[in-house]
């Protein structure tokens, strides 16, 4: 059987530093990236990643849908705020114009026009839930909805840092089988209004919001947190990867 191809997105940016200092490139140079976190978690799962470039125009990208089993829109950036209709706050993190504009097409045309299933990781879930309507808190603690701090980098991407619970009627328990999972915390933005057409499935222990999808029979699901980081041996997220390629696969039939 012919393994399902899964697009996954990358990074952009204009810091040169990332080529000058690691030796790969000269000054001026911009760059796109991707963690192999994500690459490691598709093919373990038996998928075939596939590395969707930002590009000028997203319609350049539509051939490529085309060929798509599945899609993962990935972390990186804060999401430009005037996407939904919100001022910038000084809270705000660096943004990236280009890439909101080439992942909304993208994730726009294969939320509509394909049957493939799609997962945002992060940004990725921030972004499908502006896409559908909804909005987002620039800076959690900002904007009181929590005091805890939700950008752990002092810790491990491999640890588990918080608890999410786990709504009953899910794809995520469907996948999980219980009502709460350690997850990892890189993001300082969240869900605040909910896009249209979508359920909040997980929640942190201070309500922020950790999991959203698009209920029926299709996968389309939103993740906070970040699960290619958790896919090793001492974690059980490999399910959650193998669940998205199967679905990716039945899409194709």
């Amino acid at each position: 059987m012919t393994k399902p191809i899964i697009g996954i997105t990358s990074n952009f940016t204009r810091k040169d530093e990332i080529g000058t200092i690691a030796h790969l490139g000269a000054p001026l140079q911009q760059w796109q990236l991707l963690a192999d976190d994500y690459i490691r978690a598709i093919e373990l799962a038996g998928g075939v990643p596939m590395i969707l470039p930002i590009v000028e125009d997203f319609e350049n990208l539509i051939q490529v849908l085309q060929v798509l089993d599945g899609l993962i829109i990935t972390g990186g950036n804060d999401v430009n705020p005037l996407l939904y209709n919100k001022a910038p706050e000084s809270t705000l993190g660096e943004i990236c114009i280009k890439r909101d504009n080439v992942e909304l097409g993208i994730l726009n045309k294969a939320l509509n026009d394909f049957n493939m299933p799609i997962m945002g990781i992060c940004r990725g879930c921030q972004l499908l839930n502006v896409l559908k309507g909804g909005t987002l808190h620039q800076d959690l603690v900002a904007a009181n909805v929590t005091k805890r701090e939700h950008f752990l980098a002092n810790y491990q991407i491999d640890y588990a840092t918080q608890t999410a619970k786990i709504e009953h009627e899910s794809k995520l328990y469907e996948i999980f089988k219980s009502n709460e999972i350690g997850i990892n915390s890189f993001h300082h933005q969240g869900v605040d209004k909910l896009g249209d057409g979508l359920i909040i499935t997980a929640s942190a222990e201070d309500g922020v919001v950790e999991a959203i999808e698009q209920p029926g029979d299709r996968f389309v699901m939103g993740l906070q947190w970040h699960p290619e980081m958790l896919n090793g041996k001492a974690n059980n997220f490999s399910k959650l990867f193998e669940a998205f390629v199967e679905a990716c696969l039945k899409a194709r039939s």
